[in-house]
């Protein structure tokens, strides 16, 4: 019988990937070990994170699997197409890739691609993130507050305060330097970087599911002048999900 995941220790962990890495990919070069399991705070329904990277190209591709009764989140690239994924964190904003190369444990041992891979994340990071949808962010919280001033039903008014609750996260952590992060993980940074605003803001959340978004409003007014304040007049945003093709024949 499989012992549960939380009796593990790091070294069981270092044994467990590195048969992993032997029998599910042969030839690759190392394996970024990252997440809680990594940090010894996991529980018995986390699961064991990894970046494969292969030095000769492959096409990047994610997989989960149970090995010896813990579950796997595997990421697989080659070591160009990492690099490639951690200096788009400059573009699109998201860093967790570049955090999970740069918090992790290199197993079997670091290599010279290992190395020069989380030192372009290091830079990568303190760069920050290229944040280029400025107008974007200040027009869509101004439509939002905007529409939250209206007659809504309790449905519309719990959808558009949750909307903004996000979008009020995300100025925050950009502003923090943070970029821009998916789910629980954006909360969990901004509680890391900001913890008197994630509380006020999480206060405020929890006022609009009941009816008032007056604290909210006011949070999301706050850094929307961050940006630069409303954006009403001016704005332009190109759109990507019309393709051109012939008309129809009738």
């Amino acid at each position: 019988m499989n012992a549960p995941i939380e009796k593990f220790e790091s070294s069981d962990f270092s044994s467990l990937i590195q048969n992993v890495l032997q029998s599910r990919y042969p030839g690759c070069d190392f394996a970024y070990f990252y997440g809680s399991a990594s940090k010894q705070c996991h529980n018995a329904d986390s699961d064991l994170d990894l970046l494969v990277v292969f030095t000769t190209a492959i096409q990047p591709f994610r997989e989960k699997f149970v090995q010896d009764g813990i579950l796997f989140d595997v990421f697989v690239y080659d070591a160009e197409s990492l690099s490639g994924a951690i200096h788009n964190a400059r573009t699109h904003g998201k860093f967790v890739t570049v955090d999970a190369v740069l918090e992790a444990m290199t197993l079997p041992a670091e290599t010279p691609t290992s190395i020069t891979l989380k030192t372009a994340a290091s830079r990568v990071k303190r760069a920050g993130f290229l944040f280029t949808q400025k107008s974007f962010f200040r027009q869509y919280v101004t439509s939002i507050l905007d529409d939250l001033q209206d007659q809504l039903s309790d449905g519309e008014r719990i959808l558009l305060a949750v909307d903004l609750f996000k979008l009020v996260i995300d100025i925050a952590l950009i502003c923090h330097g943070v970029g821009l992060c998916t789910r629980r993980h954006a909360a969990r940074q901004m509680e890391r970087v900001a913890p008197a605003a994630y509380a006020a803001l999480c206060d405020a959340l929890n006022h609009a599911m009941a009816g008032d978004t007056d604290a909210l409003r006011t949070l999301a007014r706050h850094h929307l002048d961050l940006l630069g304040g409303p954006l009403r007049d001016g704005f332009r945003q190109p759109i990507t999900d019309a393709p051109r093709m012939p008309l129809p024949v009738l």
